[in-house]
Formats: C-alpha cells, structure tokens, sequence
C-alpha cells in the first residue's frame, strides 16, 4: 500500500476536481491503498496527516491565470517530498496547455491531456482512470463546499471538432469520441454512496461536461441512455430529509452548440429534464443562428435557457468562420437581441420563457494572469462590466428592468456607462424603497440620493466636452493620479476628471499649491458644477472626524471660511455627537485668524443640548441656516429666549439638594450666555 496525497490549488473552483476523484477511485478500490487524502492547497497543521511521508503526490490544473496559485501548490509539494520530485504527477488542463512552462518553473513534467489510456500513472496495473466513477467521499475532506459537489458528473463525448481558435479543446481532448457509456459510472457512485451509509439515492442532479455533445451522431443514443438513468423530463428526487419529490435537472454545463441545435436535436433534448438549456453567443455574427437555436428548444418545451456572451476577445476563427474581435457595443447588442427575444416567446407562448445571460471575460489559453485586454477594450471599460455584474451575484441577467439600469437603454446610454467612475456606477439604485417609512435607513437613502444627484452631474459636465473622445485615453488604465489633474488642459475636461478621484485623493489635492486658474476651476466645479460633490466631501471630513487643523492649507485656503460654517452644519445635523468637534474647529480658526464662526455660541449651545434644557433637535433647520449666514447674533437670541429652563434647572437642582459642585457647573453654563 502506498500513501496517497491529492492537491488543488487554493484556488476558488465552482466544480470539485474530478480528474483527482477518479485517481482517489483507482488508488481506493483498485490498488486498495491507504490513506487517500485530499487538500484544499495545502495540508491543515492540525491534520492527522500532516507529517506523514507521502509515496504520491497528484496536484491538478484548472485556468492558466491562476498560474501563481498553482506553482506555489507545486512548490508546497516539493517541500512534502524534499524535493523528490519523481514523487509529484501534475495534470489537468493548465499543465496540458502549457506543459513547457511548468516544467521550466519546477522542473516537473506533466502528464498532458486526458487519463484515456492505460500507463498514464506509470503503474503495471493501471487503469484507463477516465473510464472509471469518481469518489465523492474525498470532498469530505475539506472545508470548502463546491456549488455543485452533489451532483453526478460524467461525459457522454469527449473533444468537440470545432477547432476554434479561442478554445483549448482542441489541445485538450484533439479526438472527438462519439458516445461514452455512463451508466456503470452512475451505478457505481450510487454503490459507493450507500457503502457510506447514506439512505436512498444522495444526488440529484445531472451535470455532463461535454464540449460538443451535438456533434455526435449517436446522439439519441445519447439522450436514451439519460432516461434511463432517471433524467427523463418529469424526473423526480426523493429529497433525503423532508422525504418530497423535487424535480430533477440535467446541465449541458459547457453548452450545446447553436450551429448544431437542429429541431430534432432540440426535440431529443426536450425528452429529458434539461434545466437550463445553454447555448452560447459568442459573436454578434451568430445572431440568426442563436435565434434559431432557441427558438427550435422553445418548440421542443424547453422552457429555461442560459447563454454565455463571450467579451474582450480577440480575432478569432472557427465552426469555419472568421470572427472579428468584438466591441463593447457587440456585448450590448447581444445582450438586447436576448431580452427581445425572451420578450417576444413570451407574448406568444402559453408557457413562460427564461433565457439568463452571461457576460464571460475572454482570456488567452497561455495568460498566466487575468490582466489581458481585447484589442477594443480597455482596463476601464472591463472593470466597468465587472461592476455591472457584481448585483447579479453570478445569476445572470435576465430581467429588462435591471438590465437597463445596470447596462443602459440603448449603446449610446452604454458607452456612458462604460465612461463614468466606478464610485457612481456601483451606487445606482442599490437600495430597496418600501412604502414603510420605517424600512428605509434614511442614511442609506440619502447617499442613494446624493449618488443618483452625482450622476447627473457627472452626465452634465460630460455632455460639455466639445471633444468627448479625447475622456477615453486619459481613463483607460483605471488608474487615476492627483498628478493628471495638472497635465490637463481643457477646463471642461478637468472638471470632468475630479469625478474620478477618491475622497482622499481630492483632499490631497487642494492641500497642493495650485495655479490661480487650477483653484478657479476647483471651486467653480465644487459650487456650480457639482455642489453635491463637495458636499460629500465635507461629509467625509466630519464623518472621519479629521484633525481639523490639518485642513488648514487645504479646506480653508481654498473654500474659505463657508467651508468650516458646512461642518458647523454637519455637527448640528449629526446631533452633536463628535464631542471633539468645538476644539478642532477652535484650533483651525486660531490657526487661521478667522473670526467668521463664534466658538462660544457654539460651545453654549452644545451646552444647553447636554443639560436638555430646550428640544435642539427641532431647531435644526433654523439653527443651521443662522450658521451658514454666520448669523451668531441670532443664535445667542434663540439661546437667550431659553433662559428661564436653566435657571429653573438650577433651581430644581438646589431644591432636591443636588451636589454643590454640580451646581456650580450650571452657573458657569449661566455666566458662559451672558459673558
């Protein structure tokens, strides 16, 4: 018996590793050894396993870009095996793309492409391990849960034969397999599930990762041999807890080939419990093809769709076409060439029509990071769709409503979209209005507002460039520097760039010398141009609670002395709460010599608000507006109408024989309005 170790990287992954669970089969029930242990990356300290001395050690490979993650498993595994790397098999689709790179990187070959024949494990005994049922009890394992762990995986083809340009498929699996019998595969997990001592049947649904089952001309054999494992449409599961039926699903998880998906294919596909039936459109040239591939499903009673829109690619071929590199507009239009669609089936047909979208970001088959950028695109404009999407959750987009207001009406509402800061875009319609007062968080409700205000302002100061392309190369990276902000030329365009920075960043640069021009242009933008702008910096600055004195060279020297009567008004419609408030703004109007704010009015107030003496609250609107007009007289006058409430305080202290000392501190409150 040998001592088996089995290694993913740390990598998220939607799917469990099943070239790793057939291994963890073979060397289980085949050969019978013992233990057979898998890890999530690397080995916990506190595992029983975790000094043991390891005969094997198999790591697989998911997606080139996560190749850091990757080396640094293998890396880990040389340290288990002190550097005996003939203990360490590495495989799966990373390694098989780029086997030369991972060999120069840790001097290990791999194993390339699928475990179909027998000797891949270099064993006298071995196995065509491909054909055998994966073990679902090493997931056991592991913390980590997989989305779609209780499933029955399997492949009833192996290739595809399409030879796109884009796809590793072709490097994968180069022969295309017509029929694989899965049906032992199945009967064999369910075998292995009940020897766990499980009760009935554990999984329900079935999840094929096939590449391109249509092709196949064994097809009905195909969709036969799914009825009679019990995928038929109607199946039913019999949950193992509350003992109902739910129905069970059958996912073509890599999708079924539009130019394929004929009206019989779509009719053989519709004897089954297909849920969702997924169909890519890959390119706005496939329009007609892709509207006839679901509308052939419909026909056949298929009723739940999802497509994958692929983006960022590059020129591209394949299913003998050439493609061009798409555009931003093509995932657009896509997009709405879907809505439409699932609109129109559903105005005419009895039963409701679902069809899901997902945006994929294209990757090149050897980028060793997901940093890569179409020929058309931009970092700006893929973090703006990654932004886009982040509310779906990984659900797809499916309704109008949300779609037009995460993607826009129409391309010229997009192309906006696609410009304007992240800060706004992820603000849009965020919060839920209910027509209970009382479920609204009125702080949430009023950055919505204030965000909702800010775009439009963004929306007014774009619409004023004379030159709107020349926004692009300027934002293009995602990478925005107070130091642009002086390279630029164009007010307008200026202006428009303030949007971009982050608080901090803003901060930083009105505390830097500035032209007399470059200053005009701050304030005019933060007073015309956008006043909610500046308004949410002042915000900022108290809800931080800033050392205002810090502020001196910036906030005061470029906004004035109606910058610090806005954090007076701040302070008033907080409640008070900032109990460091009065002596910062102290410090900051010594430092600059200002005598615009009455710290002692100020202090006198806070004062009465402390002993609730006199309701200030109701007073907030009014008390604001006199220290926005630096109206300080009137503030003494409303502190003076409301001097009979602490002298009856004082009295109703001494009455009920209250510490001497606390009453001393009420006359001093006393002396403090009329000193």
């Amino acid at each position: 018996m040998a001592n088996i170790l089995l290694l993913e990287p740390n990598y998220h992954a939607k799917y469990p590793p099943l070239g790793l669970m057939k291994i963890s089969y073979f060397h289980k029930f085949v050969r019978m050894d013992h233990p057979v242990v898998f890890a999530k990356g690397y080995i916990s300290k506190e595992s029983p396993y975790a000094a043991m001395e390891w005969d094997r050690i198999y790591i697989s490979t998911m997606f080139t870009y996560e190749w850091q993650e990757t080396i640094k498993t293998i890396k880990y595994a040389k340290q288990l095996v002190a550097g005996d790397i003939n203990k360490i098999i590495i495989g799966g689709i990373a390694s098989t793309l780029m086997p030369d790179e991972f060999e120069k990187e840790t001097g290990i070959r791999p194993i390339p492409g699928l475990l179909n024949v027998k000797g891949k494990l270099g064993y006298d005994n071995d196995e065509v391990i491909d054909n055998l049922p994966p073990d679902y009890s090493i997931l056991d394992d592991i913390s980590y849960k997989y989305e779609s762990a209780n499933n029955y995986f399997a492949y009833t083809t192996r290739g595809c034969g399409m030879n796109c340009s884009f796809c590793a498929v072709k490097t994968l699996e180069p022969t295309y397999i017509e029929r694989v019998e899965i049906s032992t595969q199945i009967s064999q997990v369910r075998t292995l599930d009940q020897a766990d001592g499980k009760q009935g049947e554990l999984r329900r649904d079935l999840l094929l990762l096939d590449n391109n089952v249509l092709r196949s001309k064994r097809f009905p054999e195909i969709i036969e041999e799914i009825k009679k494992l019990g995928f038929h449409k109607g199946a039913t599961y019999i949950n193992q807890r509350s003992g109902k039926p739910l129905p069970r699903s059958v996912d073509f998880n890599q999708g079924l080939d539009a130019n394929l998906l004929t009206k019989h294919k779509a009719k053989l596909l519709g004897q089954i419990a297909i849920k969702p039936a997924r169909i890519a459109f890959d390119h706005i040239e496939d329009a007609d093809m892709y509207t006839e591939a679901i509308l052939n499903c419909v026909d056949a009673n298929i009723t739940e769709f999802s497509n994958y829109i692929l983006f960022n690619s590059e020129t591209s071929s394949g299913k003998g076409h050439k493609y061009a590199a798409d555009k931003p507009e093509d995932l657009h239009n896509r997009l709405t060439i879907t809505m439409d669609l699932n609109e129109k089936i559903n105005k005419s047909s009895i039963q409701k029509v679902s069809i899901y979208s997902f945006p994929m970001r294209y990757i090149p088959l050897n980028a060793k990071d997901r940093n890569y950028v179409g020929p058309n695109w931009n970092r700006k404009f893929l973090r703006t769709i990654q932004v886009m999407l982040t509310p779906t959750m990984g659900k797809g987009v499916a309704g109008r409503s949300y779609f037009n207001a995460a993607f826009g009406c129409d391309v010229e509402e997009f192309s906006q979209f696609l410009l304007m800061p992240e800060t706004l875009l992820s603000g849009r319609g965020r919060l839920a209005k209910s027509n209970k007062p009382g479920d609204i968080d009125p702080e949430r409700l009023r950055k919505e507002q204030e965000n909702e205000m800010l775009i439009m302002r963004w929306k007014e100061c774009y619409s004023r460039l004379k030159n709107k392309q020349q926004l692009i190369p300027i934002i293009e990276n995602n990478d925005f520097k107070i130091g642009t902000f002086y390279k630029l030329e164009d007010p307008s365009l200026m202006k428009l760039y303030l949007f971009y920075l982050s608080t901090s960043q803003f901060l930083e640069l009105i505390n830097k010398r500035k032209t007399k021009n470059e200053n005009k242009i701050i304030l005019d933008f933060c007073k015309e141009d956008a006043p909610e702008y500046y308004g949410a910096i002042l915000h900022h600055i108290y809800d931080k609670h800033y050392h205002y004195h810090m502020l001196e060279k910036g906030l005061y020297r470029t906004f004035g002395h109606e910058a610090l009567n806005h954090l007076v008004a701040e302070w008033i419609l907080d409640g008070y709460n900032d109990d460091a408030f009065l002596e910062n703004l102290e410090n900051l109007t010594i430092s600059v010599r200002t005598t615009h704010i009455d710290i002692d009015a100020l202090r006198t107030l806070y004062s009465f608000y402390l002993l609730d003496i006199l309701d200030i609250n109701n007073q907030k609107k009014s008390l604001i507006q006199l220290v926005l007009n630096e109206d300080y007289k009137a503030i003494w006058a409303f502190l003076y109408e409301h001097e009979y409430a602490l002298n009856k305080l004082i009295a109703d202290r001494q009455n009920s024989g209250e510490d001497p000392g606390i009453i001393d501190v009420l006359y001093q409150f006393k002396n403090q309005l009329h000193s």
